[in-house]
């Protein structure tokens, strides 16, 4: 209800406006004891709505390209040369690669495994060793300490 001069109300319908998405914080401030947030005017107006344009853009022409069958030549080039009439290549340095052993999954499964085993192995070694070498290091020290107190 509307007041006026002359006393007489009136109805006025006022329409609400949800915004659907939100919009980002363009800037503002925010009340220390309550928390709420005043925004400047330009975070507060509706986005702008983009014009019709006259080309239809949900047809299947434009959602689908025309595919193109193009040969590429790689930039890296190999070639060899071999000993003919004419021309000669020497030899010296050429190494011969023999094939090893063929070697399946499952044995080499089982070397990766053996040698981390074996690592472990050094590791604990290693461990134990060094805790020996230290206690020896300690009782020669105590001996030293001992016989300066007896002297």
């Amino acid at each position: 209800m509307l007041r006026l001069d002359n006393v007489q109300y009136r109805d006025v319908v006022v329409e609400i406006e949800r915004a659907t998405l939100k919009k980002p914080f363009l800037g503002g401030y925010r009340h220390k004891q309550t928390g709420v947030e005043y925004h400047h005017a330009g975070a507060q107006t509706m986005p702008r709505s983009r014009p019709q344009s006259a080309v239809q853009r949900f047809c299947r022409d434009t959602q689908t390209t025309q595919q193109r069958h193009a040969r590429q030549q790689t930039a890296n080039e190999t070639s060899t040369q071999m000993t003919q009439i004419g021309t000669y290549v020497s030899a010296q340095q050429d190494r011969l690669v023999q094939p090893r052993p063929y070697t399946s999954a499952d044995e080499r499964y089982r070397t990766i495994i053996n040698k981390a085993i074996f690592v472990c192995q050094l590791f604990k070694l290693q461990l134990i060793c060094g805790t020996v070498v230290c206690s020896f290091v300690l009782i020669d020290y105590c001996q030293k300490w001992l016989n300066m107190l007896q002297n």
